[in-house]
């Protein structure tokens, strides 16, 4: 007979709607009553699962296919992110290959538990800031046909003692219950080393209780962590995830590729390549902001062609950069190769003088510069 805490279990997991917990309990069970010799109990519990769990939609609950289940009234700690039709982002083509076969494991899980196997559901994204961990997360869920809710954390964490774990709990259990893509961006905001001698022990039982909600979840929900700081994760917080990915800083190629994604159309292979060339340690989110801030200028009626407006977005964004990613040498060759872009083929519509006011360049350097690259 079932035991107690197997029924509490079992009715728990009912209020919450998470038909991956009442399988689980009721698997268990079955288990059970097989090694005690039960054979007719286990098949007939199995049999009532199944009857069960396909009267509740089992596959479909929670998909981008039914409609949205209400939050909570209490629970502000979420909200849906907009996912429909959401594109592959850039990445380099081993990570794009990765990606693809996770999305497949989802598209195909019906086959994937007839087999006795489950697709991979916890998933850890980190990299520098604008590397397109978000984005990566969105698609992942538009791809596998779920919504995807995100973690507020001003919500999330409270000023009360135990009131942050309570909360997380919720989250989980709403995850559960809608069958959906939970994100979790800026992970390390409650997953940091319980090893860290300046943090309270309240937030050391946060990321005691991240875990054991993590261990706890048996849903067919897809979990999605983001952080800019590995580092400083809980060694048992990496052990949690099945698939854990860095996203690099976009390569040359990839430069490209996003200005041919967010540009405008038929930008010249030679200006492909010169903008990549000036971008060097950029992210996609910086490249993105040049590419929306160009569109803008010629909807407000500049004279300047596309690819020049590229081109003085990049010097705008290289000038706002409080974090320069490169030397001041590379910085300045950015700058100087932008400023002779304007100039070639241009008919001098701009002059030394004017790229010496873009650039901040003195206009005998790009002089020099641009006799070099006429020999």
């Amino acid at each position: 007979m079932p035991a107690v805490g197997q029924f509490l279990d079992l009715l728990e997991a009912v209020s919450r709607r998470d038909w991956g917990g009442v399988a689980d309990v009721v698997r268990r069970v079955a288990d059970a009553e097989r090694k005690a010799k039960h054979f007719t109990a286990a098949h007939d519990l199995l049999q009532a699962l199944e009857v069960a769990t396909s009267n509740v939609g089992f596959d479909h609950v929670g998909t981008v296919a039914t409609a949205a289940i209400a939050l909570p009234p209490r629970l502000d700690t979420l909200h849906e992110e907009d996912v429909r039709a959401v594109a592959l982002p850039v990445l380099p083509d081993r990570l794009a290959t990765d990606v693809r076969e996770l999305v497949t494991e989802w598209q195909f899980e019906s086959r994937l538990r007839e087999a006795g196997v489950h697709p991979r559901r916890t998933v850890l994204l980190h990299g520098a800031p604008g590397c397109g961990k978000t984005h990566l997360a969105r698609y992942i869920a538009s791809a596998a046909g779920m919504r995807m809710y995100s973690v507020s954390f001003d919500a999330l964490v409270s000023s009360f003692l135990g009131e942050t774990a309570s909360n997380l709990r919720q989250v989980f259990s709403f995850a559960s219950a809608n069958r959906c893509a939970l994100f979790i961006d800026e992970l390390d905001a409650i997953g940091k080393l319980r090893d860290d001698s300046n943090d309270l022990g309240e937030l050391k039982r946060v990321v005691i209780s991240l875990l054991q909600n993590i261990d706890r979840d048996s849903s067919r929900s897809l979990l999605l962590a983001a952080t800019n700081h590995p580092h400083v994760l809980d060694v048992a917080l990496w052990r949690r995830f099945e698939v854990i990915w860095e996203l690099p800083p976009p390569s040359s190629s990839s430069r490209a590729a996003l200005f041919q994604h967010y540009g405008p159309r038929d930008i010249p292979s030679k200006t492909l390549d010169l903008l990549a060339a000036c971008t060097e340690g950029m992210s996609g989110a910086d490249i993105e902001q040049i590419c929306s801030n160009a569109r803008r200028r010629a909807v407000l009626g500049s004279s300047a062609t596309p690819s020049q407006e590229l081109l003085l977005s990049v010097i705008d964004q290289i000038h706002r950069d409080s974090k320069p990613r490169s030397t001041d040498e590379q910085r300045n060759d950015h700058l100087v190769r932008a400023a002779l872009g304007l100039r070639d083929g241009s008919q001098n519509q701009f002059s030394f003088q004017d790229l010496e006011r873009l650039t901040g360049v003195p206009r005998s350097t790009l002089h020099h510069r641009s006799h070099r690259q006429e020999a």
